[in-house]
């Protein structure tokens, strides 16, 4: 059985991946887009991070655009401790229009900073 690539768009609909590889340890993570709640004005994603380094990293979570971008959009925080891996459903705020172009998880910790992208 022959197996093929996934198409471009498939690889856009799976969401955003990033992996930094430091001396003083690793991280990975992984944002896959699950729901849009239109009407609660709410976008679901699971958002999965390794972190083999011995800082707790801050994490971010937004979504960007909106109607030229006139909407204001709160975002979520949280940490993800040292030596850890977790794997959570976020809830990230969208505009009031319900319309987005991406949403924006941002990891940071010193040395370290990923930017994960994930379609609405």
């Amino acid at each position: 059985m022959e197996q093929t690539a996934p198409s471009l768009p498939a690889l856009v609909r799976a969401g955003g991946r990033a992996q930094l590889q430091r001396s003083a340890g690793n991280v990975s993570a992984t944002l896959v887009p699950l729901a849009l709640h239109r009407r609660a004005c709410l976008a679901t994603y699971e958002l999965r991070v390794v972190n083999e380094t011995e800082q707790d990293i801050a994490s971010r979570a937004y979504a960007v655009g909106g109607r030229r971008g006139r909407e204001t959009v709160s975002w979520v925080e949280l940490q993800v401790p040292a030596a850890s891996a977790v794997a959570l459903e976020l809830e990230i705020p969208t505009p009031e229009s319900g319309r987005f172009e991406r949403a924006m998880v941002e990891l940071d910790a010193p040395g370290t900073h990923l930017v994960l992208v994930a379609p609405p």
